[in-house]
């Protein structure tokens, strides 16, 4: 079932697929209208990995050139490989956080 025949008989071998496995990469392209996108992952060998919004975290966005971190999960409809639970990468670093101090003028003062 990892084999494929292709049109010029040819047989290309499936890589059989983790899903526990987590890999990193860079969205290196983003389709906000289709809402779907690429990450380039891996060596120069792999191929860029596609994933739909729907796999983000609930309401995050990505742009190109973000760092992430996903599994590999196949299309039961397609037969193809896609990413999957998408995490983006916290690569803020302390120069872009801004500590506050607050105080309300409705409690005293201690």
């Amino acid at each position: 079932s990892n084999t494929i025949i292709e049109w010029d008989l040819s047989i290309t071998s499936k890589k059989v697929v983790d899903p526990n496995e987590r890999l990193s990469g860079e969205v290196t392209f983003v389709n906000r209208e289709k809402r779907f996108g690429f990450i380039r992952y891996g060596d120069s060998g792999t191929t860029d990995m596609f994933f739909h919004f729907n796999e983000l975290p609930y309401g995050a966005e990505v742009d190109r050139g973000d760092e992430v971190t996903f599994s590999i999960a196949t299309d039961r409809r397609k037969g193809k490989d896609a990413a999957t639970n998408i995490q983006i990468s916290d690569s803020r670093s302390d120069e872009d956080l801004v500590e506050m101090r607050v105080f309300s003028m409705n409690l005293p003062f201690a």
